[in-house]
């Protein structure tokens, strides 16, 4: 439950993640690997092979997850954007302070 709290506090203005080059060639990874997904199943259906996903599901799923993750670090990796708002995480407890 900390590291969610911590992954959110991330998310707020002028916080940012440590090292955010390393989590932004992490997001370029995902989206490689989301569109190799797609390319991998579309080969193994070209060699006979059936994985139960038809390419629709496919790009939907690599597709979220990219955007997803994508999302998450873009604003987490930037000291200059982020959520506002007067409640902050407690990691230590699981529960919020008020800071208005």
């Amino acid at each position: 439950m900390k590291k969610i709290w911590l992954a959110l506090e991330a998310l707020q203005k002028g916080k940012e993640l440590s090292n955010p080059a390393v989590w932004k060639k992490s997001a370029l990874r995902v989206s490689l690997l989301a569109a190799f997904l797609l390319t991998l199943v579309e080969l193994s259906r070209s060699l006979g092979y059936e994985t139960g996903l038809n390419e629709d599901r496919v790009i939907v799923i690599s597709s979220a997850v990219a955007f997803i993750f994508d999302a998450f670090v873009h604003v987490a990796s930037s000291k200059k954007i982020g959520m506002s708002s007067g409640v902050t995480p407690d990691p230590e407890d699981g529960s919020s302070t008020n800071d208005t």
